[in-house]
């Protein structure tokens, strides 16, 4: 069943936003599927090991069913609208519906292998999955693997993604439902903005168990690329609400590392969303970062010694680092997270046939977005901003004046920032060192 509904309104602090729906179809010829609820809401609607049984006829009972059958014409026949659709030859095993009503986005994980059509970009097929084939084996994949890095006592650490493609571990591996289910909503009650679970289980009758699904929801969180215009205004520049995000955003970071004591290991653009939340007023909305996706989540080290060389950027240029584990498991979420921040401005860049044109609009925008994101993050003083962005920006720009080409411009900058934050800062400065 196609969705049809493209846009809504919003009034967003006094100005009336629109959200972007991609449509698309999704057809489904996977086989039926036996769920044990092992995880759901209890009388109070916690998560809860003794789940209440979901009212028949409720939006969580066709949830279930939806992951019971793979249909999901029930719900788009009650209004829901098909969110965040996958790139073409991307593949999925995730279905996020939004429910217009409550200002709701449900997510259905596990449901089962979602791939593209490579003759029709708005169709779907949600498939049987494929328990032979590794995710970073497939086709679409080759190029990115997946998998996670991350910062122990003694250094770097690589954990490949063996995960089947379409489904994921209930209780077995280093990312399964149970882990993840579980760490949401832990960070969830300690304060960060995250979905809440509802539901999660095992798929009896495949693999006799080992597979499970589950059920998340939020406010609305909109597709990334068709709402750039929430960021950006017309003539490219970055609006106010992009940096009510980037303040949510960098300051839960900055509240997971030096109060919970933890990295994220993923906050890409994909695992920290712009949320869409109502305020007191029936009609008005504000913005927020949802963090999402904790099967990563390490503690952070706690030696203090520089003891890892790294370079300071995955572009060679001519700067590497002496850093402490402690530092450099900080700086890996930051840099993950700020080189991807960065992309919101490679799509205007394309419109600039000259580089120098293209630098300066860099020029224009980054020290903007570099401000709000260090203010947000909490490690710098004030007085250390304006000699924090000279030391980001010169090796950038120089980088591109000697031929990197403009749009990889976040590659260098989202190392060079990340590094001199921890550089800069009092509580870290003699952890680090540039060599």
């Amino acid at each position: 069943m196609k969705n049809n509904t493209t846009a809504r309104s919003f009034r967003i602090h006094d100005q009336l936003e629109q959200v972007r729906f991609l449509p698309w179809t999704l057809e489904s010829t996977r086989m039926p599927y036996e769920l044990s609820l092992d995880y759901g809401l209890d009388a109070l609607g916690n998560l809860s090991e003794q789940p209440q049984p979901f009212a028949p006829d409720s939006v969580e009972h066709h949830l279930l069913n939806v992951i019971r059958t793979g249909d999901i014409t029930p719900l788009l026949a009650r209004g829901f609208i098909l969110n965040e659709r996958p790139g073409q030859g991307d593949i999925s095993r995730n279905v996020s519906l939004y429910d217009p009503a409550a200002n709701t986005c449900y997510t259905l994980g596990g449901i089962g292998l979602v791939k593209s059509d490579p003759d029709n970009r708005e169709r779907f097929t949600l498939s049987d999955p494929l328990l032979n084939q590794r995710y970073r084996d497939h086709e679409a994949n080759k190029n990115d693997p997946g998998g996670t890095r991350y910062v122990s006592e003694k250094g770097f650490v690589t954990i490949e993604n063996n995960s089947r493609i379409g489904v994921m571990e209930y209780q077995s591996g280093p990312y399964h439902m149970v882990g993840k289910t579980l760490d949401c909503e832990r960070m969830r009650k300690a304060g960060l903005t995250t979905p809440q679970y509802i539901a999660a289980g095992r798929i009896r009758n495949l693999a006799d168990g080992r597979y499970g699904f589950s059920i998340y929801r939020s406010s609305l969180t909109p597709d990334f690329l068709p709402n750039l215009h929430l960021f950006l205004d017309q003539q490219a520049r970055l609006k106010p609400l992009y940096f009510r995000f980037l303040q949510s955003k960098y300051a839960q970071l900055g509240f997971l590392h030096r109060q919970l004591g933890e990295t994220h290991g993923q906050p890409t653009n994909t695992n920290t969303l712009v949320e869409i939340v109502a305020k007191d007023s029936p009609e008005g909305f504000d913005v927020r970062c949802q963090y999402k996706d904790f099967a990563t989540l390490h503690k952070i080290p706690q030696t203090t010694r520089k003891t890892l060389k790294d370079g300071i950027c995955p572009i060679n240029i001519g700067k590497t680092i002496l850093k402490s584990p402690k530092v450099a498991a900080m700086i890996y979420d930051l840099q993950l997270a700020l080189t991807q921040e960065l992309n919101v401005l490679i799509l205007p860049l394309g419109m600039f046939p000259r580089t120098d044109h293209k630098l300066a609009y860099l020029l224009d925008s980054l020290p903007k977005l570099l401000i709000a994101v260090v203010r947000a993050y909490g490690i710098n003083r004030p007085d250390q901003i304006q000699a924090l962005l000279d030391f980001s920006l010169a090796p950038t720009l120089g980088a591109i004046e000697r031929g990197l080409p403009a749009e990889q411009f976040n590659l260098v900058l989202g190392g060079v920032a990340a590094h001199a934050m921890f550089g800069f800062s009092e509580a870290y400065y003699n952890q680090i060192e540039v060599r």
